[in-house]
């Protein structure tokens, strides 16, 4: 079986992603496909290690392009933006059936694009960098979000720039 079948959508749009998100979750957990398919239970370990490498390699612009822009913003090192990109391929990787499940998103009736999923795992990502970079515990990275969050919205309420 061609991977590529097992698409209706062939472009790399919002719907394409969004297919792409339920094929995954079916080899991954087995739901069943619009079409009646179980792909967990239909498709070999190489047929499924085979559409999992079609849906990443669709996804590796968007997740390159995410990272570079939140890596320029952050000023990473090219080492710590090596760092910063594995981190959010395995976050994009370990997430994406999750993409556009009305179970997930926080307004039911609204689908997003994939580059705002994406931006959401970079925010994850980057909590897991700083904690390998500088061997902090996690609460101590959530501590500083919210210091951080705080600080921007006292600034922005006392117009301080």
């Amino acid at each position: 079986m061609r991977v590529e079948d097992l698409f209706v959508v062939k472009s790399t749009g919002k719907d394409a992603f969004t297919e792409m998100a339920r094929v995954a979750e079916s080899i991954r957990l087995g739901t069943r496909l619009p079409n009646g398919r179980c792909l967990k239970e239909e498709l070999s370990v190489e047929e499924k290690d085979a559409a999992e490498t079609y849906i990443m390699k669709k996804l590796i612009p968007e997740i390159r392009e995410a990272s570079k822009a939140k890596s320029r913003k952050l000023e990473l090192s090219y080492e710590q933006e090596k760092l910063f990109n594995q981190l959010l391929l395995e976050h994009v990787y370990v997430e994406f059936h999750k993409y556009n499940k009305a179970q997930h998103l926080s307004q039911k009736d609204k689908t997003y694009e994939v580059s705002t999923f994406i931006d959401i795992q970079a925010k994850a990502a980057f909590r897991d960098y700083l904690i390998e970079e500088r061997g902090l515990p996690v609460n101590t990275i959530q501590n500083m979000s919210l210091v951080s969050t705080a600080v921007a919205e006292i600034a922005m309420d006392k117009e301080i720039r």
